[in-house]
């Protein structure tokens, strides 16, 4: 599995016939579920300067094309794209950014200032990457558009080579391909409990370059989890799931393009009324080093604390929208990561995550950690108390009193509704928001009541947004947009607070209306003996 899989490929067919292979012996069932998917793939990328060929790693979605232009870089200044000189038909050299994420905002940048295609340098030696780059500045599950220029990835090497060689052109040629309507797979080894109730245990299997951290460490830990599930025998139904279409495959260009393989099959459940079945998703990606981070839902804290200790959890916040446990959250369904996203930078999406240095006991850690993770929840199911006490110290008493007032409604909800799973889920479905700022200088905040955390934060520190227009999104709906002077940063702040007044409101109702709905639900259950022994 250590070649490029991306979702529906040959590669990536071959990869389930060995994970098969792996668990027929281990579990009690096996299934492979088809995704409609789109994918992309690489055949051939070269930058060619002077006569020199050099190679290059195409960003997907770009497809092929053959352009020639003149040589420009550009400079990253404060959250800023500025190039060195004007020319025709420019193709633009910039480096990676950091946070390879905000690549598209770049492109998108330079494309308005005239550019005919980007090429990006590593920050660090030896490296090509890869990004997924869209033409929507939003992240949005239902639109988005294709790259409008090629971009590519080079060596810092190579561009170091490129500027001493003073050369004034250069031509691009990329063979790739776009497929739609292909199929990816994802396999699920079930390993039957006492209970009807399940624990799913999530990884997925495509991957950029080699994918040795990102994801073919889950896809091990997976394995060895299962190996471990044979000897034993739980409460719970315990699903090992390894995704498709991680990486990318949301159809038609849609700009939240990742996590669409997890996304579609809990679309299924969901559909069958099977996701009450799910008591949580421990998810594991991303993992290169130690101590390990958890991204996750606080109603997994107790767990979290109880398992940190022995084993140097590190408790980061909120579900992290990177990841596919967060297509569990926006089902309202108690998830989180385990990995190691503060430290994977420097080989992130890179050819450089193929393994080298890596610490071996580290997956002896993780398997024990999952394992820890599904005693817990056998014991210990998703706590309220410690999802409401998680919203309350984020939204803090210096908030808007109808903030204070949807929080308190929150405390108040165990006397109408009993059912601690039900409250949990309908929180979680109903008040995850994923908020940012679509832009080079990239914010964002996954939260319980997200949009008013943002908010709040952001007219805390007004002062640090002076001269910028700041827009900020919640999904792919627009939130705020605000010019912010010097001469009208208190009255702008003033309006932020009224904002978040307004959202609070807002909120409150729908979180009425939502609870009105299960009491009308509930009664009707009730009455016609629903779901209930008739004795």
């Amino acid at each position: 599995m250590r070649v490029e899989i991306t979702p529906g490929s040959p590669q990536e067919y071959r990869a389930i016939d060995v994970l098969k292979g792996l668990f027929k012996d281990l579990s009690d069932w096996i299934r492979v579920v088809m995704v409609p998917t789109d994918t992309w793939i690489e055949e051939k990328c070269l930058v060619e300067v002077a006569g020199r060929e050099i190679a290059c790693k195409a960003m997907p979605y770009v497809t092929s094309t053959e352009l020639e232009g003149n040589i420009v870089k550009a400079r990253i200044r404060n959250g800023e794209v500025f190039l060195e000189k004007s020319a025709e038909y420019p193709i633009v050299f910039v480096e990676f950014p950091e946070e390879i994420d905000t690549a598209k905002y770049i492109v998108l940048d330079l494309y308005e200032m005239g550019a005919s295609a980007v090429v990006f340098y590593d920050r660090y030696p030896g490296r090509y990457r890869r990004t997924v780059i869209t033409g929507s500045r939003s992240y949005s599950f239902n639109h988005g558009s294709p790259p409008p220029v090629p971009v590519v990835s080079i060596t810092r090497e190579d561009y170091a080579s490129i500027v001493k060689s003073g050369a004034r052109r250069a031509r691009i040629y990329v063979s790739s391909r776009v497929i739609h309507g292909a199929e990816g797979k994802i396999l699920i080894a079930g390993f039957n409990g006492r209970s009807d109730k399940e624990i799913h245990v999530t990884a997925h299997h495509d991957h950029w370059f080699t994918g040795f951290s990102d994801d073919l460490v889950g896809v091990e830990v997976l394995y060895q989890v299962g190996r471990r599930l044979r000897e034993k025998h739980t409460r719970s139904t315990v699903l090992l799931i390894s995704y498709t279409s991680e990486e990318l495959g949301a159809p038609n260009y849609t700009s939240w393009y990742w996590a669409w393989g997890s996304r579609f099959y809990l679309s299924i459940l969901y559909e069958k009324n099977m996701l009450d079945y799910v008591i949580a998703d421990i998810n594991i990606d991303s993992v290169c080093s130690s101590p390990l981070e958890v991204h996750g839902n606080p109603a997994l804290k107790p767990c979290v604390d109880r398992i940190a200790s022995k084993y140097r959890l590190v408790y980061k916040g909120y579900d992290h929208m990177d990841f596919d446990s967060f297509s569990y959250t926006l089902r309202g369904v108690p998830a989180l990561t385990i990995n190691t996203l503060d430290a994977i930078g420097p080989v992130y999406h890179s050819n450089h995550d193929d393994g080298r240095g890596f610490n071996y006991e580290l997956l002896n850690t993780l398997v024990d950690v999952v394992d820890s993770f599904i005693a817990c929840l056998e014991t210990s199911r998703p706590s309220y108390k410690a999802l409401v006490e998680h919203v309350k110290e984020r939204v803090g008493d210096d908030a808007p009193v109808e903030a204070r007032i949807l929080v308190a409604k929150l405390e108040t909800l165990p006397s109408i509704i009993e059912d601690e799973d039900e409250r949990i889920r309908l929180i979680t479905r109903l008040l995850s928001h994923a908020v940012y700022m679509p832009s080079i200088k990239f914010e964002y905040q996954t939260d319980i009541l997200g949009e008013i955390l943002f908010m709040k934060k952001l007219a805390t520190n007004i002062n640090n947004y002076a001269g910028r227009i700041v827009v900020v999104k919640n999904f792919d709906r627009d939130v705020v947009q605000l010019a912010l002077a010097r001469n009208n940063l208190d009255e702008a702040k003033r309006s932020l607070w009224y904002y978040i007044s307004v959202v609070a409101q807002n909120l409150d109702r729908v979180l009425s209306a939502e609870i009105g709905r299960y009491i009308m639900v509930k009664n009707y259950k009730k009455r016609y003996n629903i779901g209930q022994e008739v004795k």
